[in-house]
């Protein structure tokens, strides 16, 4: 499995699992990477 720091420009991934805590994990969130 990829992190997303792992994956290239323009590559197409899907999010498996989130990892982070209380307000990391709500702005990911926010910004609709779930």
């Amino acid at each position: 499995m990829k992190t997303l720091k792992e994956t290239k420009c323009g590559e197409t991934v899907t999010v498996v699992r989130l990892a982070g805590e209380g307000a990391l994990k709500r702005r990911i969130m926010d910004m609709g990477i779930t």
